[in-house]
């Protein structure tokens, strides 16, 4: 008898890659079948790549050290430095608050340029749909005005045996007619 545990995978697995090698490295990843999910830079520097396999939901994350002319001049391991650019900074409190301010003053810009209703307090009001008798009583009341409009046009396109509340029913979509009927 076997036993097959799975246990979840808690850290991705992840390679240091220099930048002067993160080219070949997308290549062969990408070949090998793996799509980029997602580019971290971290103060105008990139930070990590992260790569997702379609197939069996693996993920790869790649670290880019940077090239600096420093480390190199002081031979410096990479793998001292990298720390910094690997995992950066999470951001505060304000941070986030800042930035979603930011995104909400945006939308609300958006909002406001492609509608053409000035008054704010309509956004926020709860328009209840009309039933198929508020429509039927609706239509009767504008069939009303119509007639006491222009009596002669009324006379001319409509009978004047015919009542404005006959019209006004038959003027309703079909299904509006059979939910009053019913």
């Amino acid at each position: 008898m076997t036993f097959k545990f799975k246990f979840s995978k808690i850290n991705e697995p992840y390679l240091n890659i220099k930048a002067n090698d993160l080219e070949n490295a997308r290549l062969d990843v990408s070949n090998a079948g793996f799509e980029l999910q997602e580019i971290w830079h971290a103060e105008n520097a990139h930070s990590h790549e992260t790569w997702k396999d379609s197939a069996s939901l693996d993920h790869v994350r790649f670290n880019v050290i940077p090239q600096n002319n420093v480390i190199q001049q002081n031979n410096i391991a990479s793998e001292d430095v990298d720390d910094e650019t690997c995992h950066p900074e999470d951001a505060s409190r304000q941070d986030v608050i800042d930035e979603l301010l930011s995104v909400w003053l945006e939308l609300h810009e958006i909002r406001n340029h492609l509608t053409a209703v000035p008054d704010e307090d309509y956004f926020y009001k709860f328009q209840k749909e009309l039933t198929p008798l508020d429509r039927f009583w609706q239509k009767v009341s504008e069939t009303k005005e119509l007639k006491e409009a222009d009596p002669e046009e009324w006379h001319f396109i409509v009978n004047d045996c015919v009542d404005e509340t006959v019209f006004a029913f038959y003027e309703l979509s079909h299904d509006d007619r059979l939910a009053i009927v019913h």
